[in-house]
């Protein structure tokens, strides 16, 4: 039933580039300066999951414009596309801080 009211549900706090430029900060600090793995995990599955659901966008709705509520601005194609290929590129490097 979730899933099929998904579209109902807009403005969320976790769909949101505000959230998004604080999830890297966050997940930079508990990967450096903790030692647990759970906490570890636990942030950046957190941050796969919002790459997740901006991949799911695209494919269905062809832009993530909707992630971008938050500021006034039309945002375009080109910059939303930019914007995803720079979290998947920080989330490898927040990756690589696990190994």
């Amino acid at each position: 039933m979730l899933i099929e009211t998904r579209q109902e549900r807009k403005r969320l706090s976790f769909h949101s580039v505000i959230f998004q430029a604080v999830l890297p900060i966050l997940a930079f600090f508990v990967l450096t300066s903790t030692g647990s793995m759970m906490g570890s995990g636990l942030v950046m599955a957190l941050f796969l999951r919002t790459l997740y659901e901006q991949l799911r966008d695209f494919q269905k709705r062809g832009d993530i414009k909707n992630w971008f509520w938050q500021v006034q601005a039309e945002v375009s194609h080109r910059i939303q596309v930019l914007y995803f290929t720079g979290l998947v590129a920080l989330f490898i490097l927040l990756s690589l801080l696990l190994i």
